[in-house]
């Protein structure tokens, strides 16, 4: 095999290179979405105090 075409062959592909971190960054700017969302919602309902005292009266009672 003649050196050129042996050193393209055993070369690693460098046009991935930052597709990993670029796929992470999209990931968690996606995921920071949702959480902003969810605390617009979660403000205007009681749903989350809810669910904590449930949650707090169920420690509370197992303890007991």
């Amino acid at each position: 095999m003649p050196l050129r075409l042996r050193n393209l062959c055993s070369r690693p592909d460098r046009s991935d290179r930052g597709q990993t971190t670029t796929e992470y960054a999209i990931v968690l700017t996606a995921v920071a979405g949702m959480v902003a969302l969810f605390g617009l919602w979660a403000q205007d309902t009681d749903r989350i105090g809810q669910l904590f005292d449930a949650v707090f009266d169920r420690i509370v009672g197992t303890l007991s």
